[in-house]
């Protein structure tokens, strides 16, 4: 068997990312460029990735105040049903630019599309 048979026998097509279904972002926030990337699987690497996916892109705080940021990826099935949420943080000064990184680690057999939102998280510190 070469390299060329198992190329064909590969678990899964990773060429296509699934399409955008939606971004959002909060007032004062700015949702930049993002992509969507999957590591080759085990059958065509050396060694296996701990996630399955992962999307990565920017995010700018437009507003005046420092800004406590949660980029949330919602995955879709074929059916438009919602299959799981999954997240990363962040802190922004104002005017600042940060990257994201969302890890996503369960496996999804029928993804068909994905959206962003990006929201200001609630300060949950101890100041009244």
């Amino acid at each position: 068997m070469g390299i060329e048979d198992k190329e064909e026998t590969c678990c899964y097509n990773t060429s296509q990312p699934p399409k955008t279904a939606y971004r959002k972002a909060a007032a004062g926030l700015e949702l930049g460029d993002h992509a969507f990337l999957r590591p080759l699987p085990p059958c065509c690497a050396q060694s296996a990735s701990p996630y399955w996916a992962r999307i990565i892109g920017t995010v700018k705080n437009n507003g005046p105040v420092e800004a406590m940021v949660t980029i949330a990826a919602v995955i879709f099935n074929g059916n438009s049903e919602n299959m799981g949420t999954h997240n990363d943080f962040m802190a922004l000064d104002p005017g600042e630019k940060g990257e994201f990184d969302i890890k996503i680690k369960t496996f999804y057999d029928d993804i068909a599309a994905y959206g962003l939102e990006v929201t200001e998280s609630l300060e949950t510190g101890s100041e009244k």
